[in-house]
């Protein structure tokens, strides 16, 4: 299906860390946001960054070329920085009607997802039927490895072992094969292998890096994002995955997620999501959409924003209907190890719902079935993958669109509503 040599010179590509974050910050380790690091400044995007001199993956945060401080990411998000934790790791799965309060937000259903007890797990990849769960780890070592695990059970697998980083792995449709972005050759490149393990194929080449691949609901075509190295902006390109095609430009933005429902998008397009930092102000991101095709794209509509806070990791429910994402305070003084909420709205922006309280950190959502969320927290003492029943969320989020605003918030969405998860608030 794929062409190696004509995948690999059709593209070069960008910057890993260019994050919410400040352009200061050096990004030379991408993935030391998963290590202690001193406390950083406060979450806001930059489009445009110059490119660092880049040290070898693994190397300690204390030996970046330029003494800034090394930001905290979820996702590769960067923000503040973690306070060194002990591991607690479960163990075992919790009830699934257990309900945790965070912040007087209820969230049903918790229950944890991996369980190593060093390192961390991130990166939540879900396949469409809801069974599988791929992430990548530093349970092994300090460097990350790609994971895969069935979402019931225990039992993990192992599907690249490579000194270099290996992050943000994604199912094809189908569920068997995973593409993921690696900096073993130096910089940060595209590649897919089985999700039964095996030799991993390279798509992309060049002196830039393509990060956060996601897949077009038929697999046809890869959406990623790359940073220019001429202009220093964050670009989102499409790769068609067969012979024939070109890669195809769709506009400037970071961390792409394709809707996995064909067709929703405006005369049978499809549609992607991406986080875009504003060029005044706070500079801190915010969630847009745009329509696209083969070959072409459409104007890019903004789906939620303010002027304070950081709107990161949007993530589509299976059904292409509802929206989770993760908002982060912009705040100097915040706890490092917490600031980061969950919240899901629909696809049009509207009936914006609270899932989780600030009292934990908990970003990167994922979905699998339709009432259940995954994603990344910290409150056994290490980062690791959750999950929470979204039943109730869900019902507040359509009797928010439904019904009549009853609590409208700070955002400069117009619609943004508070449901019932948000009682106390």
């Amino acid at each position: 299906m794929l062409n190696p040599s004509r995948c690999t010179l059709a593209l070069s590509a960008a910057m890993f860390l260019a994050l919410a974050g400040c352009a200061a910050s050096n990004p030379d380790e991408p993935l030391s946001h998963w290590r202690s690091a001193p406390l950083a400044e406060p979450v806001v995007a930059s489009n445009t960054q110059t490119p660092p001199t880049r040290t070898p993956a693994g190397t300690s945060t204390t030996t970046l070329a330029t003494p800034a401080p090394t930001a905290f990411a979820i996702g590769a998000e960067r923000a503040f920085a973690p306070a060194s934790a002990p591991s607690m790791a479960t163990a075992g799965p919790l009830p699934s009607d257990r309900l945790a309060t965070d912040d007087s937000v209820a969230t049903p259903g918790l229950a944890p997802a991996t369980f190593g007890e060093e390192g961390d797990d991130f990166d939540p990849c879900l396949s469409r039927d809801g069974s599988r769960l791929v992430y990548a780890s530093t349970q092994h070592r300090t460097t990350s490895d790609i994971f895969v695990k069935n979402v019931t059970g225990r039992m993990v697998t192992q599907l690249t072992n490579e000194p270099a980083e290996d992050a943000m792995p994604s199912f094809s449709p189908d569920g068997s094969t995973v593409a993921f972005a690696s900096n073993r050759n130096g910089n940060w490149d595209l590649f897919v292998m089985s999700a039964a393990g095996g030799k991993a194929l390279q798509l992309t080449d060049g002196a830039e890096d393509e990060v956060f691949p996601s897949w077009s609901p038929d697999g046809s075509r890869l959406v990623f994002s790359r940073q220019n190295i001429g202009t220093g902006r964050w670009e989102m390109w499409t790769l068609p995955l067969s012979a024939s095609g070109n890669p195809s430009f769709i506009g400037n933005g970071y961390r792409p997620r394709w809707c996995p429902v064909g067709g929703t998008g405006v005369n049978g397009t499809d549609r992607v999501l991406f986080q875009l930092g504003r060029e005044r102000g706070s500079r801190s991101f915010g969630i847009w959409c745009i329509d696209v095709g083969t070959g072409t794209a459409g104007q890019p509509s903004m789906l939620a924003s303010n002027s304070t806070d950081a709107f990161i990791n949007p993530e589509w429910s299976p059904d292409g209907s509802w929206i989770a994402y993760a908002r982060a305070v912009a705040n100097e003084n915040a706890n490092p190890a917490t600031g980061f909420e969950l919240w899901m709205m629909n696809a049009e922006g509207e009936g914006q719902v609270r899932l989780t309280g600030t009292s934990t950190s908990a970003t990167s959502p994922a979905w699998a079935a339709q009432d259940r969320l995954f994603f990344v927290s910290n409150r056994d003492g290490r980062n690791g993958v959750w999950s929470m029943d979204m039943t109730s969320a869900i019902a507040a989020a359509q009797l928010a669109v439904q019904g009549p605003v009853t609590a409208a918030t700070e955002s400069e969405t117009p619609s943004e509503t508070l449901g019932s998860a948000d009682a106390g608030q």
